[in-house]
């Protein structure tokens, strides 16, 4: 069963010297669940900063989003409900105002580095929705190592736009992993933006975790057998986690099992399925 998707942002704001006005950087995550985390119960995966922030700063405890990674993201950028599917689902209209221009209009630079996903033609790319500097990937997935790399056969074997602004890349180093670089391009716009004197936003949307869900071996083998407990006992783990530090109500007794997912002890391929 797919996790619910749902998003996680963090806004640091420190007063730039131009209006007073903060700087914003904005982390989404893609395809994850909302306890797959540290500030949200889970004790697995270790996410130190990401607790840290949450410490320091907001845990929302009631959010609602779609369960597509394409319409979440437009809802973020716009502030509107996500659209019913049909033509163009993954498209801006013309008649939406993207936190990209908002900002602009408002005197910030702004950029992203990441997953933008909400149209790979004009006029819906990047920067003709509101961002000075982009980077990253246009389109839903790419090969996190080799964005280059065309997708397999049963996903129709095209090769996604993976580019700065309107350039596109198709030579990666030997060392190349997308997480780090969404990370590495984002810090250089930071600083560049920060050396300007204007106030800023920067707009970081990693692929990760979606598919197809590539790791580092480190981080494989950092993790190998932690989840062989299987979903079942997970969830209620994680339950038994959110209500202990205040997250639910323990009147909110745990939901059943997804009628379409099977028990764990039924489960095919248990060894794929804990490395997943």
């Amino acid at each position: 069963m797919k996790l619910i998707n749902i998003f996680m942002v963090f806004c640091m704001a420190t007063f730039a010297q131009a209006a007073n006005k903060p700087n914003i950087v904005l982390i989404m995550v893609d395809d994850m669940g909302w306890s797959d985390i540290g500030p949200y119960g889970a004790e697995i995966i270790q996410t130190p900063h990401l607790n840290r922030l949450a410490s320091e700063g907001l845990r929302f405890r009631q959010f609602y989003n779609n369960a597509k990674c394409t319409t979440t993201r437009a809802s973020l950028l716009t502030g509107l409900y996500p659209r019913n599917g049909g033509r163009g689902i993954e498209l801006l209209n013309d008649g939406m105002v993207t936190l990209g221009e908002g900002m602009k209009l408002a005197g910030y630079k702004t950029g992203i580095s990441g997953k933008w996903h909400n149209g790979s033609r004009a006029p819906h790319r990047p920067y003709d929705r509101g961002f000075d500097q982009s980077y990253g990937l246009w389109d839903g997935a790419c090969n996190f190592f080799d964005p280059a790399q065309p997708d397999p056969k049963f996903k129709g074997g095209r090769v996604r736009f993976y580019g700065e602004n309107d350039k596109r890349i198709t030579k990666f180093p030997d060392n190349f992993y997308t997480t780090d670089a969404f990370t590495d391009e984002a810090v250089k716009m930071i600083k560049d933006f920060a050396s300007s004197g204007d106030p800023f936003l920067v707009y970081i949307p990693y692929t990760a975790p979606h598919y197809p869900i590539h790791a580092k071996p480190k981080d494989i083998a950092k993790y190998k057998g932690k989840f062989s407990m299987g979903w079942d006992e997970l969830q209620k783990r994680r339950y038994a986690k959110a209500v202990d530090i205040g997250l639910i109500d323990p009147k909110w007794k745990l939901p059943p099992r997804d009628p379409e997912a099977n028990p764990w002890a039924q489960a095919k391929n248990k060894g794929w399925q804990n490395q997943r």
